[in-house]
C-alpha cells in the first residue's frame, strides 16, 4: 500500500519538490523514507540542490504548517526568505480546477479555505 507520494521536478543539477502527501494514518516515517530515497537518487543523477519549497519563516504556533515546517527542516534545510505571488496561467483552467475541489471538498463534508496564499492572507 502506498504510504506516501511526491511530485517534482528535477534536472541533472536541481529538483524542486512541488506537492507531496501521506494517507490519513502512514506508517512511521514512511515521508521520511520517500524524501531520503528521493535525496538517494538525486544524489545518483548528480544533482547538486533538493529544494522543498514553500517554507514559512515563522509559522503559527501548533498550527498545521508549522509541523509541515519541522518536517522540512529535519533534512537540514537553509531556510531564505522570498516571494510569493498567485496569479493562474489560464482563468478559465483554474475556475474549473477551484469548482471541482469545492465539488471535492462538498462531498466529503467540508469547506474549502482557499489555498495556501488565500489562508495566509486571512
Amino acid at each position: 500500500m502506498i504510504n506516501a507520494a511526491a511530485v517534482l521536478f528535477y534536472n541533472n543539477y536541481s529538483a524542486y519538490y512541488l506537492y507531496g502527501g501521506t494517507i490519513a494514518k502512514p506508517l512511521t516515517g514512511a515521508s521520511n523514507l520517500l524524501h531520503w530515497e528521493i535525496i538517494k537518487f538525486l544524489k545518483r543523477s548528480g544533482a547538486k540542490y533538493y529544494d522543498l519549497v514553500g517554507a514559512r519563516i515563522t509559522p503559527s504556533k501548533n498550527s498545521k504548517t508549522e509541523g509541515i515546517q519541522r518536517f522540512k527542516s529535519r533534512f537540514g534545510a537553509q531556510l531564505k526568505t522570498g516571494y510569493l505571488w498567485k496569479m493562474p496561467i489560464s482563468k478559465i483552467k483554474y475556475k474549473v480546477y477551484s469548482l471541482f475541489l469545492k465539488y471535492y471538498y462538498s462531498l466529503k463534508g467540508k469547506t474549502l479555505k482557499g489555498d495556501i496564499i488565500d489562508q495566509e492572507i486571512k
